[in-house]
């Protein structure tokens, strides 16, 4: 009797045992499980994006590189907007000037008023010419320095029909471009610079500063060949002195940056000649108006400032859409342009993995 009462203790101690055994195996079990469904959806969670343009454009700047990380709106790619800027300024330089024409019908300006302001825009104007012709001058001045000064010293003979370079190019079109383009610009800076002898405010500066923009250009396309010449010379090259190359690397690059403020002040000389241009123009078509204003002008003039600002709108808007930002947080993936590069719009230009942890 003792005994099968000790045998039933055991085994009911036993069961409890084995119980807590089976419990603590499913407490891990479950743990482990949970952690298994918890990396799994984590896993599934991330998101890779396309980001694209909304238009065409050439890549001025991409400030990321692949595997770095952003935040939602960090900027990634910029487009290039001169041209965008350029039109920006003219529309809002054309919306300045209707505005003024709409105020002054409101307000019935006298005719002795309108006189003093045209006065006032044809010296604008004649002043604006002639900061131009000086804008123009320092262009050539600038360009003759960057082929001539800086670029010639890499040339055996510069001023040949056929120029040498001093040093071996592997690359045979490469080295013949050079050749032929510095031979070219030679000849073009001397026509521009007779050219410029017989400048002054009564040319045609609008014509005088579209060449020298062209000018510019071909003097870019040059200098770029060159510095991927010079950048292809081996450092430990015998046929050229490593101070020799260090100076003429710097030099070219210097011409680089010379030549590209010239492109720039020339812009800005430009937008400044065409706003002074249109404000003399309106200034001119209101010395012709009668001199009381009628509710048919002002409707037109009201028009006419709408119509510009919607236009505005619409280029600022544009502007924006030329600058890439990450809509999310998350890990660049995949970069599929570069700086100088022409984009089309809506396609790819970066791949990014959107942080799951961000939801």
């Amino acid at each position: 009797m003792i005994h099968n009462q000790k045998h039933t203790r055991h085994q009911i101690l036993g069961f409890i045992i084995l119980s807590l055994v089976a419990l603590l195996f499913l407490i891990v079990f479950h743990s482990d499980l949970s952690t298994a469904a918890l990396s799994s959806i984590n896993s599934l969670a991330k998101k890779t994006i396309k980001l694209t343009f909304k238009q065409s454009g050439q890549v001025n700047k991409v400030y990321v590189k692949i595997n770095d990380k952003v935040n939602a709106g960090q900027v990634l790619i910029d487009l290039n907007k001169d041209n965008v800027f350029a039109q920006l300024h003219a529309t809002q330089a054309s919306l300045q000037i209707e505005e003024a024409k709409l105020e002054d019908l409101k307000n019935t300006r006298q005719t002795n008023t309108a006189t003093s302001a045209l006065a006032l825009a044809k010296v604008a104007l004649e002043n604006t010419k002639k900061d131009t012709i000086y804008v123009i001058q320092s262009t050539y001045t600038k360009a003759d320095d960057a082929i001539r000064d800086k670029a010639g010293q890499v040339f055996l003979n510069q001023n040949a029909l056929t120029p040498l370079l001093l040093f071996d190019v592997f690359d045979g079109k490469l080295r013949s471009d050079i050749s032929y383009q510095m031979s070219t610009l030679q000849n073009l800076l001397n026509s521009w610079h007779d050219s410029l002898n017989a400048l002054d405010v009564s040319s045609d500066l609008n014509a005088t500063m579209g060449e020298a923009q062209k000018n510019l250009a071909l003097i870019v396309k040059f200098l770029n060949n060159l510095a991927l010449a010079t950048n292809s010379i081996p450092p430990d090259s015998t046929s050229v002195n490593p101070t020799t190359l260090r100076n003429w690397k710097s030099d070219i690059f210097s011409a680089r940056t010379n030549i590209d403020t010239a492109i720039k002040d020339l812009s800005a000389a430009s937008g400044k000649l065409k706003y002074n241009q249109t404000a003399l123009d309106a200034e001119e078509q209101k010395s012709s108006l009668a001199s009381s204003s009628t509710k048919d002008h002002m409707d037109f003039e009201d028009g006419k400032v709408k119509q510009i600002q919607s236009q505005i709108e619409t280029i600022q808007v544009n502007i924006n859409d030329m600058t890439l930002k990450s809509p999310v947080k998350g890990v660049i993936k995949n970069i599929y342009i570069r700086p100088g590069a022409v984009v089309s719009a809506h396609s790819a230009a970066i791949f990014l993995e959107e942080d799951s942890h961000t939801k």
